[in-house]
């Protein structure tokens, strides 16, 4: 796929991943300590919140940034994108690249 341009919110390049998502799901969804519904939980995001992602998974699954897993204070941080494995809808969106631009 093509680049399509720096992320404005986080300076990285969509290749790179480094970009934020928000929870769209209510009232909350589980960070886990690995890619799995299984695994541990770590933390947990409410509705709307934005939160930074330095990689997505062909798994379906988003791994937090560094500097978001040190603010909430875990070493490491996976999102499920859609709950459909669990039964549930859409959990997280990715915003636009351009979502935070002036």
């Amino acid at each position: 796929l093509p680049l399509r341009g720096i992320c404005q919110m986080c300076g990285a390049l969509p290749s790179e991943g480094g970009c934020f998502y928000r929870v769209v799901h209510a009232p909350r969804v589980a960070v886990r300590a690995a890619p799995s519904v299984k695994a541990s939980i770590v933390h947990v995001l409410t509705t709307g919140e934005i939160f930074h992602v330095a990689e997505e998974l062909a798994s379906g699954w988003v791994r937090l940034a560094q500097d978001e897993a040190w603010v909430r204070s875990i070493s490491a941080g996976f999102v499920l994108v859609h709950g459909a494995e669990v039964g549930l809808g859409q959990l997280v969106e990715r915003l636009p690249d351009d979502a935070g631009s002036t």
